[in-house]
């Protein structure tokens, strides 16, 4: 786990690896190493489909860091019971205040049958530091009827990767795998 310290605007990280410097000579470092999340296997049925919502819960903070703006980069990848990639990994951008869904019907999984089981990876992969820095994504799957929209499951993660950039007072926060 990386703890992370906000304060008066500046943003600290205790860690001993992947850093890369903030522009500006501040000489302070953040992460831009790629966070993984493994979402729990799902059994998904002929007539279902299965979805990740991702929701960006930073405040914008483009008025304060001139060039900057709160977003969340990274890429949803559907993976089969035998592990293997279903397609391609599906690209993201989440700006502050937005939430995105990405999802994969079961026409789409190529499962054999009526059932097969899909596995969800979501990873944060930052364009810049700035973007770990302000970036608080949230996300949950789940998975409904095709046609209906009838929610069969639901599973969040409310604090994907817990990294929150509160300016201007002190607070402690951590970012990593859960």
């Amino acid at each position: 786990m990386i703890l992370t310290r906000v304060f008066a605007g500046l943003v600290l990280t205790v860690a001993g690896f992947g850093q890369t410097g903030i522009p500006g000579g501040t000489g302070i470092a953040i992460s831009t190493t790629p966070i993984t999340y493994n979402y729990a296997p799902i059994g998904l049925a002929s007539s279902e489909t299965i979805q990740v919502n991702l929701a960006n819960l930073a405040s914008n903070v483009a008025t304060v860091v001139v060039g900057q703006s709160s977003q969340c980069t990274g890429s949803v990848s559907f993976l089969s019971a035998a592990g293997a990639q279903i397609g391609s990994a599906t690209p993201f951008i989440v700006n502050s205040g937005q939430t995105i869904s990405v999802g994969l019907p079961f026409a789409g999984a190529g499962i054999v049958g009526n059932r097969g089981v899909i596995r969800a990876v979501v990873v944060l992969s930052p364009a810049s530091s700035y973007n770990y820095a302000f970036c608080n994504l949230s996300s949950s799957i789940e998975t409904f009827d095709t046609i209906s929209g009838v929610t069969h499951l639901f599973l969040t993660n409310s604090g994907f990767a817990g990294v929150y950039a509160i300016l201007g007072g002190l607070s402690p926060v951590a970012h990593g795998k859960d």
